[in-house]
Formats: structure tokens, sequence, C-alpha cells
């Protein structure tokens, strides 16, 4: 992930928004990440991660866990009261399977965009992480008149751990030299190659 990339980067100024947007936090960033995913396959991904992490209600055969158990989610799942609603729409409404949620979203639209709203890694759409009553200055730099978006796409086709490697290359020889640039892409291509 681009958390992992920059570890290994050593980039320490790097901060998380996921999976809830966070545009006050990102107001005075340098450069901003955005990744671009098909809306669809967002939708299918979301689903199904909490579908996995969330413990059933009734029939559960694994541990049950406050923490989130996204590294054991074969043997823990998460059981939170706050996770009652969302557990309630995954499991139980549309019985872990997201076709039914797809078809409830063209037969029944309303209740079922209400019910995309209770889950949490897909109550989001890409303009509510981009968008705000003052969005020209949260994502334009005056200064280096440029703009602060450096976008990330999670296709097929799209080599995601090259583009990272890319965009930080980029947004560090902005940001300091090309040498310190070229110094850490050489760190992390050999930290890739060990792998």
């Amino acid at each position: 992930t681009i958390g992992q990339v920059f570890k290994l980067w050593n980039t320490s100024a790097a901060q998380s928004c996921h999976p809830d947007p966070c545009l006050e936090r990102l107001r005075n960033a340098k450069r901003v990440f955005v990744a671009l995913r098909d809306p669809v396959d967002r939708f299918v991904s979301a689903f199904n991660w909490r579908s996995l992490l969330l413990c059933k209600k009734h029939n559960e055969t694994r541990s049950r866990s406050p923490v989130a158990p996204a590294h054991f989610p074969e043997s823990r799942c998460h059981d939170l009261p706050v996770d009652d609603e969302e557990r309630s729409v995954v499991h139980q409404k549309y019985g872990s399977n997201v076709n039914e949620f797809a078809v409830a979203l063209c037969s029944n639209r309303s209740e079922a965009e209400e019910d995309l709203s209770k889950i949490r890694q897909a109550r989001h759409s890409l303009s509510d992480w981009l968008s705000s009553s003052s969005s020209s200055s949260l994502w334009y730099d005056p200064d280096a008149e440029r703009s602060k978006l450096l976008p990330l796409v999670l296709e097929p086709g799209y080599n995601f751990t090259k583009m990272i490697g890319h965009q930080i290359v980029h947004a560090v020889t902005e940001s300091f030299n090309p040498s310190t640039a070229i110094r850490q892409q050489i760190a992390y291509t050999e930290n890739m190659r060990q792998k």
C-alpha cells in the first residue's frame, strides 16, 4: 500500500485518511495522493471486505474481537456495538452477498442508498474526498502554481507499485532536490528487490 511505500522511502510526513475523508487535515499538505478506482469495483471490494471483517450476529465460528482483525480475518472478526447497524445491513439484510445489494440499488434505490451510507468503506464517493467549500484553495498550491493532487489509478492494466514510486519521485523531487529523490528511489528499489 501507499503507507508501506512511504515507510520504505523513509518519508515520515505522510498522513492517511482512510476510510473517511479528512479534508481539514489536508489543508496544509504540500502534495496529496488520491487513489482513483472504478466506483463499482470500489463498492464490491468495500462490501466484501466489511462482510469478511464484521462478526455475524448468529452462527459465527471465529473469535470475536474489539480490535479490527484486518490481518487475521479467517480466525477473528470485529465485534463492537458501534458496528451493529453496518453488520445488520451486510449480514442480515443482504446475506453477505454483494449481488443482492447491487440488485437492491437498482430496484429500491433510496433504501439501498441509505444502506450504503452505513457501510464504512463504501459510504463516501470520490466527490466527498475532493470537495469542500474551499476546494480550489485546498487542492491548488498558488505559490508553486500547481495542483497538490497526485493521482494513483487502482485498475487492471496499471502497475500500482510502479505508479506509487513514480509519484513519490515526482513529489520528493519537487519538495527537496533531485539527488535526494534519486537516493530515496535507489533505497526503495533495493527494498523491493529483497521482498
